[in-house]
């Protein structure tokens, strides 16, 4: 079970200093699978090299290997910030890695690595129970203090357990989700006049936008069988992510503390196949700047096709579905 780890403000912190590479396997079968530079993994009907599609429930337990590598430093040395100017980073600092299942609140113990392994030809092995999992599983990283200091130290953490970095996320999906954006964008039924839908908050900066539908629909609207219902959604949800994104760019300001909006983060940088640091820089541009509408230009055009290839949700498959459905009537 993880330890609790304390979060204590303002002080030095960097994000991202070290970063995390990875394969899988299951029990019973050869192939190891690499986690993608995108830092998401689909394993739900994964085509395996002998042509079988993978069925991680049919399986007992799935192995994650992680290797570490610098990514937004270079060495130890570039740490010496987080820390006392008479304190060695690698005397008072680790990295910990730890994986767990939000659904189903599962834990792996955390690993601590100390920081002169960084970089070097070492794996670090996690057996997850399969029927103790569902849905999606996290790998979480991050520079911790291990040491306290009884010293009032400006802009540096002093106490233990003290978080000085995190890595991005990595997500590993192990069962078929058909959600195109419900889990991170907030919709609810409301009194909109003439309008099926409007989006209500596009002008705030920090409350994250709400998409509202006409109170007429709610009983129809809650239920996935109807095929209506599904085309609808299927064809809305390319506007809707399209008028977050723009909110995302131009009107949003990050707060990292936010968990609502680090969701929506994680789903733009999937479906764009931008990493969350670089999505984040372009945010903090300044808005409708020349170079931030150009990246957003960009952006809606990888939104455009990413919503088709990297969704959860094949909007192929479930057109064609509907549309044969449609046709033998």
């Amino acid at each position: 079970m993880s330890e609790k780890t304390i979060l204590i403000e303002p002080y030095e912190t960097g994000a991202n200093l070290i970063a995390l590479k990875g394969k899988v396997s299951l029990d019973g079968i050869e192939d190891e699978i690499k986690i993608s530079e995108k830092n998401h993994l689909n394993l739900f009907n994964h085509p395996l090299d002998s042509g079988k599609i993978l069925t991680p429930r049919s399986h007992e337990t799935l192995t994650v290997n992680l290797s570490t590598h610098w990514a937004g430093a270079t060495g130890i040395n570039d740490l010496k910030f987080l820390v006392d100017d008479l304190e060695k980073p690698d005397d008072v600092l680790s990295l910990v890695i730890e994986i767990w299942c939000k659904t189903t609140k599962w834990c792996s113990e955390q690993k601590r690595i100390p920081l002169n392994e960084i970089g070097m030809k070492k794996n670090y092995s996690f057996l997850i129970p399969v029927n103790e999992v569902k849905e999606l599983l996290t790998i979480s990283a991050f520079v911790l203090r291990e040491k306290g200091n009884s010293k009032t130290l400006l802009r540096k953490a002093n106490a233990k357990y003290s978080i000085l970095s995190e890595s991005e996320e990595i997500t590993i999906q192990i069962d078929e989700r058909k959600d195109i954006g419900g889990a991170y964008l907030p919709i609810e039924p409301d009194n909109i006049g003439d309008k099926v839908f409007d989006i209500k908050g596009l002008d705030t900066e920090t409350d994250i936008p709400r998409i509202k539908y006409a109170e007429e629909f709610k009983e129809y609207f809650t239920r996935d069988d109807l095929q209506t219902v599904n085309t609808t959604f299927i064809m809305s949800m390319f506007y809707f992510l399209d008028s977050y994104l723009k909110w995302l760019i131009f009107v949003s300001r990050h707060d990292p503390a936010d968990k609502k909006y680090k969701s929506v983060l994680d789903l733009f940088s999937r479906y764009c196949e931008i990493s969350k640091l670089k999505l984040i820089d372009i945010i903090q541009m300044d808005k409708y700047s020349p170079d931030q509408t150009k990246e957003f230009l960009k952006l809606s055009q990888d939104l455009f096709k990413g919503l088709q290839s990297n969704s959860n949700f094949n909007y192929k498959k479930e057109l064609l579905k509907i549309i044969k459905a449609e046709d033998k009537k």
